[in-house]
């Protein structure tokens, strides 16, 4: 039964029921696939999510929402594809852990995401942009987070499978409050910072010092531009400038790559004996792509 006929169906007078199992099964089926077609198409329709940045929309392109905060999304995709392109983490992945290519696909995943979302300004793109960075944030505490701020229930290989149940409830969870989604990843995220301050003031490795100064800077200037797209929107329209979101995007994702060398690093060296980690820089050896190289203890 196509939908136009269903629609002629339900329009009838009460008494037009469906008079025998077969119509009535026909009548469920059909209730069924148009609840979720024109479910779906909320979903997806241009302007479905109830969050709209300070950009002025479509103002570029008449096929891009906000351009400037779509664009800005490159450095999540030129990132992952240069550690890749380069190889510059195989020797961490064959001596210390395949965490680093999970988070180059999880990276890549959210910056096409939050392309998409801006682009479109859909249901749809909010939650793939803001889920991509729950299950990345979740799977960085299981594959980096050093022992030593581990607790003991979240030690040794199965970490991995309660962060996978936790994103997995958080994601449920996002679909039921979606407006909170954006401030419950910034205190999922909390964590992160707590623990580069601490290998900051109280571990004060040398190796990483400048590096966590900079991570640190980038994420809460980002913060910090994140909020202010937020309530000082009409000081940038009138200063005729496209808000401040696509900073942020270029911040963020500069602080995530940082946090994955940092972390990379710190866990390896602390907590992976047979290891030596080194930082390096590609392509040249002092400026570049930061990466983590490994090397077996015995070599």
């Amino acid at each position: 039964m196509d939908e136009d006929k269903f629609r002629r169906l339900v329009r009838r007078t009460p008494n037009a029921k469906c008079s025998n199992t077969r119509r009535f099964s026909s009548c469920s089926t059909a209730t069924v696939m148009i609840i979720r077609k024109e479910a779906l198409q909320q979903w997806v329709e241009a302007g479905s999510s109830p969050v709209d940045w300070c950009e002025e929309n479509y103002t570029v392109s008449n096929n891009i929402a906000e351009f400037t905060n779509t664009l800005s999304n490159m450095p999540f995709f030129v990132i992952p594809v240069l550690c890749i392109i380069s190889g510059a983490w195989k020797s961490y992945a064959q001596y210390a852990s395949i965490g680093a290519y999970v988070q180059f696909a999880c990276i890549f995943l959210v910056g096409a995401s939050s392309a998409y979302f801006h682009a479109s300004l859909s249901f749809l793109g909010q939650m793939l942009d803001e889920l991509g960075i729950l299950w990345l944030l979740c799977l960085s505490y299981s594959f980096f987070t050093p022992n030593r701020y581990r607790p003991k229930f979240f030690q040794g290989a199965h970490c991995h499978i309660i962060a996978v149940g936790v994103a997995t409830i958080l994601t449920f969870a996002g679909f039921a409050a979606p407006q909170l989604n954006a401030y419950a990843l910034f205190i999922l995220a909390a964590p992160i910072i707590i623990m580069k301050v601490c290998e900051l003031t109280l571990y004060k490795d040398p190796v990483t010092s400048r590096m966590t100064k900079i991570a640190l800077a980038c994420c809460c200037l980002g913060i910090g531009v994140w909020v202010a797209d937020r309530v000082m929107c009409s000081l940038w329209i009138t200063l005729k400038i496209p808000g401040l979101h696509n900073i942020w995007h270029i911040l963020i994702a500069v602080s995530f790559y940082l946090d994955l060398c940092l972390f990379a690093y710190w866990r390896s060296y602390s907590d992976i004996p047979s290891c030596i980690p080194t930082m390096r820089y590609w392509p040249s050896k002092r400026v570049g792509l930061p990466y983590v190289h490994c090397k077996r203890y015995d070599t």
